[in-house]
């Protein structure tokens, strides 16, 4: 099932990429080879979103059609650092094995594994703040991958740590 992106979206790879959806990824490609750098609002490329989205399969096309794999942000996020925030172990070594920066820093100093380590802090810290609830939660699905709600206070402390500069 073909899926359309909303009215608003000006950048549709970016749109499919972050979405998972490589059928319609790869027609816009095929209608437009420079799609793989167009950028968003926020100067993210396919890959990255692709990576943000935690789609490994996507992640891999793009860089089979050569999307640059250190391609930053208007904040200096990287493709890299989103598989590292998500854990997903697949992704990481695809993107290191093509040649991702690891010690790229973002524009608050972060690396990946800076990422990488508080994401798995935030787990930690949110089992023992609630450890009946975490008993409940399956913080990380069946790849391993972190689960949203952790991804998501991740964000939240990540946009919490921009407005205080």
């Amino acid at each position: 099932m073909s899926m359309t992106p909303p009215d608003y979206v000006q950048f549709p790879a970016g749109w499919y990429a972050k979405k998972g959806r490589l059928d319609e990824l790869k027609e816009v490609c095929r209608l437009d080879p420079q799609a793989i750098s167009e950028r968003d609002n926020f100067d993210g490329t396919p890959l990255i979103r692709g990576a943000e989205g935690n789609h490994t399969h996507v992640v891999e096309y793009l860089i089979a059609l050569g999307a640059d794999v250190n391609a930053r942000t208007i904040y200096n996020i990287t493709a890299l650092h989103h598989a590292s925030l998500n854990g997903n172990l697949e992704c990481i070594r695809l993107l290191v094995s093509k040649g991702a920066d690891v010690n790229i820093k973002n524009s608050k100093g972060k690396t990946p594994a800076d990422w990488a380590n508080e994401a798995v802090a935030s787990q930690i810290l949110d089992i023992l703040k609630h450890p009946k609830r975490s008993e409940q939660i399956n913080q990380r699905d069946t790849a391993g991958n972190l689960s949203r709600e952790h991804k998501l206070s991740f964000w939240r402390k990540f946009r919490e740590g921009l407005r205080g500069h």
